[in-house]
């Protein structure tokens, strides 16, 4: 069976000081969200800017060593790949979750 690339590179800064968990198996999870922006211009020639809010997921021991040096502004590269959750709630309404899981974090400044 053949499988399709899923490689995702983002830079961008830390959103909010990351939560460091553990499942009942004792595996860290590292959580955050990294925010970008980006410049475009309208019609009028007017530009505006767009601002992105993406979740990375990091695992392991890279969750608890890095979760000590991430911080809230703090300017990095995720590398990683692209995954969705899908449930439905108590009430039977669909969503929708993606999220990064990140296999390499890089210090920019």
């Amino acid at each position: 069976m053949k499988t399709d690339l899923n490689v995702v590179i983002l830079e961008g800064r830390v959103a909010r000081t990351p939560d460091l968990l553990y499942t009942k198996s004792g595996n860290a999870l590292c959580k955050f969200d990294l925010v970008s922006g980006e410049v475009f211009k309208e019609y009028d020639g007017t530009e505006k800017i767009i601002t992105n809010y993406v979740t990375i997921n990091l695992w392991g021991k890279p969750a608890e060593s890095l979760s000590k040096f991430l911080k809230k502004g703090k300017a990095i590269r995720v590398t990683g790949s692209l995954k969705q959750n899908t449930w439905n709630d108590k009430n039977e309404v669909r969503h929708d979750d993606v999220y990064v899981n990140a296999t390499n974090i890089d210090f920019l400044s």
